[in-house]
């Protein structure tokens, strides 16, 4: 009787560490598809842009980076700037500003002036800026949220 107990309890711990690592496994997937858009990202855009004024899907995939525990997001956040071009660049340092402000200031200081350009989207209308310049607004607190209004904050 103890036997099969002791069996039973085995096969239900089983069960629940199968169903743990599936669930972390579709979590893993989830941040790869959007790290891997972000990482290719057209444009930075913070607030509403294009025509009909609505927060970007490159805007929404920085902040479903956001929203994971702050570790996760900021190693999230190192690969998309490891990786990814000028605009995913910039939402990468926009979120390790926010995570990690010593980070930041050491990837800040080693960006190229003038560098990398960057298509920056306010609005309908879009222009060209380089990586430096909008880390330097990003430091300054160009586009922190409680400046912003509403569009960034859940």
């Amino acid at each position: 009787m103890k036997s099969a107990l002791r069996v039973g309890l085995f096969i239900f711990a089983l069960l629940q560490a199968s169903v743990a690592l599936r669930m972390s496994a579709q979590a893993d997937a989830a941040t790869d598809v959007v790290a891997g858009r972000l990482v290719s990202a057209r444009f930075f855009s913070i607030g509403p842009a294009g025509f009909v004024g609505v927060p970007s899907i490159y805007q929404r995939d920085y902040e479903a980076i956001l929203r994971r525990p702050p570790d996760e997001a900021l190693k999230g956040f190192e690969h998309v700037f490891a990786t990814g071009n000028a605009a995913a660049k910039a939402y990468a340092l926009l979120g390790i500003h926010k995570l990690a402000p010593a980070r930041f200031k050491v990837l800040y200081e080693a960006l190229p002036a003038p560098g990398e350009q960057v298509t920056v989207l306010r609005g309908c209308i879009g222009r060209s800026q380089s990586l430096s310049l909008l880390a330097k607004k990003i430091d300054d607190g160009f586009y922190d949220p409680n400046l912003l209004g509403n569009s960034l904050q859940r």
